[in-house]
C-alpha cells in the first residue's frame, strides 16, 4: 500500500516541527515521525546527538526508539526530513518498514537504494523547507554536520586586531599549536605593520616559533571563515570588522607594546608580553573549542 502525497505532506509538517525543535535545542535540524497507514502518528523524534552525547541518536533512531517494542512495524510509514543514512536505513530494513517518506536528498543522499531493494516504497517530496533546514546547518555549523555523517572538517579561524603585530599573531600561534588537528588558524589586522620581535621571543620561550609569520591585512584572509576573533581592546580604537565570517566573537587582551612603553629595555618589557601570552593561551585552550561547532 502506497502513501498518498497529501498525507505524506501532512506527516512531513510534523517531522519539520521536530527538526526545528532539535535546532532550537542547539542540535542538528533533522526530524522524523512514524505513522500508521491512515496517517495516525505513533512516534516523533529528532536528531539528538548533540543534546544527548549519543553518537547514534539520529532523528530516525530517536523516533524508532520512542515507538517502543511493537509488532506492527510492517504496517508503519517512516518519515524523515532528510534522506536516511545507512545506519537509520538498516534499522528500517531490519524491521521491514514498508513505506519511507523523505523530505529531500539534494543536500545528502542516504541509502535510498537499499530501502528500495529491500522492498520499501520510497517517496521523495523534494520539500524546499527541508532543503533550507540543511542549508542553514551547513552554512552556520559546517563542522557539526561533518561530524554527523562521519566526515572530518577543519574549522577556519582568524584572529584579528588593528596592526597584526603581536596579540593576533600570538593567538594564531597558540591555535595552531593547541588545536592544529582540527582547525586552520589565520591572523590579520585592519592595517599591516611588522611582526613584533618581543612577541616572537615570548612565544619561543614556550616552544612555539612564529618567526616566520608576517603581518597581514583583512584582505589576506580566506574568503570563508567559520569564526573571527577580535582581540583588541577599547584603547585600540575601532576593532576591525571581518566580512565573510559565519560567527564573530570579541576576546579583548591588553596590548603588550602599549603596556611596555615605559620599559627601559627588552628584559623589563618582557613580563607584559609573557602575561598576555599566557592569557591568550588560556582563552585559546579552553574557550575557543566551545565556539567550534
Amino acid at each position: 500500500m502506497t502513501i498518498d502525497r497529501t498525507t505524506a505532506l501532512r506527516l512531513m509538517d510534523a517531522a519539520i516541527e521536530q527538526a526545528e525543535k532539535g535546532w532550537s535545542e542547539g542540535g542538528i535540524p533533522i526530524g522524523s515521525v512514524l505513522a500508521r497507514a491512515d496517517g495516525t502518528i505513533v512516534a516523533r523524534g529528532h536528531n539528538q546527538r548533540v543534546q544527548s552525547g549519543d553518537p547514534i541518536l539520529h532523528a530516525e533512531m530517536d523516533c524508532i526508539r520512542k515507538a517502543g517494542r511493537r509488532s506492527d512495524w510492517s504496517e508503519l510509514t517512516l518519515v524523515s526530513t532528510l534522506s536516511p543514512c545507512p545506519m537509520c536505513t538498516g534499522t528500517a530494513v531490519l524491521y521491514k518498514v514498508p513505506r519511507v517518506v523523505i523530505g529531500e536528498h539534494r543536500t545528502f543522499m542516504g541509502a535510498e537504494r537499499w530501502l528500495s531493494e529491500a522492498g520499501a516504497d520510497v517517496l521523495v517530496l523534494d520539500d524546499p523547507r527541508c532543503v533550507e533546514l540543511m542549508h542553514r546547518l551547513q552554512r552556520e555549523k559546517p563542522g557539526l554536520w561533518a561530524e554527523d555523517i562521519g566526515e572530518h572538517y577543519r574549522h577556519q579561524v582568524a584572529f584579528v586586531c588593528t596592526a597584526n603585530s603581536c596579540r593576533s599573531q600570538m593567538a594564531e600561534g597558540w591555535a595552531r599549536a593547541l588545536h592544529g588537528a582540527r582547525l586552520d588558524a589565520f591572523s590579520a589586522g585592519s592595517r599591516a605593520s611588522t611582526l613584533h620581535p618581543l612577541a616572537v621571543r615570548a612565544m619561543s620561550e614556550v616552544g612555539i616559533d612564529i618567526s616566520g609569520h608576517v603581518s597581514k591585512t583583512l584582505g589576506d584572509l580566506p574568503r570563508k571563515l567559520d569564526l573571527a576573533v577580535t582581540v583588541c581592546t577599547g584603547s585600540d580604537g575601532e576593532c576591525p570588522a571581518v566580512l565573510g565570517a559565519a560567527h564573530r566573537v570579541h576576546a579583548p587582551f591588553d596590548d603588550p607594546p602599549h603596556l611596555a612603553q615605559g620599559a627601559r629595555h627588552d628584559d623589563e618589557a618582557m613580563p607584559h608580553y609573557r602575561r598576555v601570552r599566557d592569557e591568550i593561551r588560556a582563552w585559546v585552550e579552553h574557550e575557543l573549542p566551545k565556539l567550534l561547532h
